[in-house]
C-alpha cells in the first residue's frame, strides 16, 4: 500500500481523540466549578416556578370572591 492512503484513517483517529480530550475535559471543569459554586446536585435541577398551578387557581378565585363581593355593595 502506498504511505499516502494511510494518512486519511491516521488524521481521522488523531481527530477523535482530540475532540473526546476536549469534551472530557470541558466536562470535567464544568463539574468542578459546579462543585465550586457549592452545586454539587447539578445533574437535576430543582426549577420552580414562581406559583404553583394550584397556588395560581386559588389566587384567582380569591380575586373572582373579592371583585364578585365588592360589585354588589
Amino acid at each position: 500500500m502506498d504511505p499516502s492512503q494511510y494518512i486519511a484513517p491516521i488524521l481521522g483517529i488523531v481527530a477523535a481523540a482530540a475532540i473526546t480530550f476536549y469534551a472530557v475535559s470541558f466536562q470535567q471543569m464544568s463539574q468542578k466549578s459546579f462543585e465550586d459554586a457549592g452545586l454539587e446536585n447539578f445533574d437535576r435541577p430543582q426549577l420552580r416556578s414562581t406559583m404553583s398551578a394550584k397556588e395560581r387557581r386559588k389566587l384567582k378565585q380569591v380575586r373572582k370572591e373579592k371583585k364578585g363581593s365588592s360589585e354588589e355593595i
